[in-house]
């Protein structure tokens, strides 16, 4: 009998190696999230502001754009640091407003607000729950807006 399961997680191991996962969907359509993401299920192209000599993704959300992943950034002191796989809590407000690409600012409390009010009067565990990425949060939340 192990003898015969061993066998068939073998077979199901082969059948699946080389499947391609199944593609994104936004409302129904197909989608690369690379380039893409799903707004509202509609699927809208990232933008880009570049830093440096790295291309970073933006999102619009309202009459808002948005920055839709973290500055890597590597100040004068080498414990200045954020990658994006990091938490990211290692900055200063003074070094993360020195940090800001040209044209860009620290979202203000009004900038939040305006953020949270797109949703059409949801409060602000709400609107939490549909900025939040889908996972690493508890509860997961549903990245309505494609900005985690």
């Amino acid at each position: 009998m192990l003898k015969y399961s061993f066998l068939a997680i073998l077979l199901l191991i082969a059948l699946s190696w080389g499947q391609e996962q199944e593609p994104a969907l936004c409302g129904g359509e197909k989608y690369n999230p690379e380039t893409h993401y799903c707004s509202w299920n509609t699927v809208r192209e990232y933008g880009y502001v570049k830093v440096g000599d790295r291309n970073y993704k933006t999102v619009v959300i309202g009459a808002q754009t948005w920055m839709a992943e973290n500055l890597n950034y590597a100040g004068a002191d080498d414990e200045i640091e954020c990658e994006v796989s990091s938490d990211c809590d290692t900055y200063t407000h003074e070094q993360a407003m020195e940090v800001c690409p040209e044209g860009w600012h620290l979202p203000s409390r009004a900038d939040w607000m305006d953020l949270r009010d797109v949703g059409q009067g949801w409060g602000e565990l709400e609107a939490g729950k549909h900025l939040k990425a889908k996972s690493g949060w508890n509860p997961p939340g549903e990245d309505t807006y494609g900005f985690a």
